[in-house]
């Protein structure tokens, strides 16, 4: 029986990130844009998990997209209204969330093509604009893969990031296929 290989976590980080960027751009290829905002705002939560500890998923969310995605630029919006555009649309496929109705954070207004904050501010009521932030899908997209892959060199130079992301790494979800199952433990398939 041949001798199991161990994962390497960084490795498996790698793979299921990979995975996660590539069905991303093929809903987004598609103009599917709340899939595409589903698994963004998803993989924003699982780099988030990764980089803190001990906080609470809003917290470390905050957090992460403030050091590695915004940082000290304005973009036209914070990190906690795009928390809050992810509350909105990962629990009820709204721009709304707790936090626009207490008046904490903007709804998010997306635009697929090449439009202009502008073009789309005529088509809104005046009296709303201050409560929306408009960010093309695309730029989103980039400045979580920019911030994404800072984290991920990151990794390699604090060596404490690098042992609690190994450790929380080595707890992804992995798959495999029935053969491979049965070829590691010795089994002939049918």
């Amino acid at each position: 029986m041949e001798e199991k290989k161990e994962v390497d976590p960084l490795q498996l980080l790698n793979d299921r990130f990979e995975e996660i960027i590539f069905s991303l751009e093929l809903c987004k290829d598609k103009g599917f844009v709340l899939p595409s905002l589903m698994i963004l705002y998803n993989a924003i939560d699982s780099a988030a998990h990764l980089y803190s500890s001990n906080k609470s998923g809003k917290k470390r969310f905050i957090d992460w997209v403030d050091k590695f995605m915004i940082k000290s630029e304005d973009y036209g919006f914070t990190a906690i209204d795009l928390y809050s555009a992810r509350c909105g649309i990962l629990h009820t496929l709204t721009s709304t969330s707790s936090l626009v109705l207490e008046g904490k954070a903007r709804k998010g207004i997306y635009s697929l093509d090449d439009s202009k904050e502008e073009d789309l501010q005529e088509l809104l009521d005046p009296s709303v604009l201050n409560e929306c932030f408009f960010v093309k899908l695309d730029d989103l997209i980039k400045l979580f893969y920019k911030g994404f892959l800072e984290f991920f060199d990151s990794i390699f130079i604090d060596t404490k990031l690098k042992s609690d992301v190994v450790s929380k790494c080595g707890k992804y979800y992995s798959h495999t296929t029935i053969d491979k199952l049965a070829k590691e433990a010795g089994i002939k398939t049918v």
